[in-house]
């Protein structure tokens, strides 16, 4: 089970990520959609998300749409400060 986790709370569990790159990919399904809130979309397909824990709020995961890699669609990537374990 791949673990993402910020400021000790858990963001995403799953034990189907993606691996690419030596990066986790989680299903959206994995991921608790209680902490986030869309902030931007780009032009390569990602929608890019900021997390709010304790009223800190971060920006630090992009789903993927439409990507030239369909693998990566309805995945999400975390960066910046959250923690993956696996």
């Amino acid at each position: 089970m791949t673990i993402a986790r910020l400021n000790g709370e858990v963001l995403a569990e799953s034990s189907e990520t993606l691996v690419l790159d030596g990066k986790h990919y989680f299903p959206r399904r994995s991921v608790r959609s209680g902490y986030f809130r869309p902030i931007r979309s780009d032009e390569n397909g990602a929608s890019h998300y900021a997390v709010t824990i304790d009223g800190n709020t971060t920006e630090c995961a992009e789903l993927y749409g439409k990507v030239p890699d369909p693998r990566l669609a309805d995945h999400v990537l975390f960066s910046g400060p959250v923690e993956i374990e696996d």
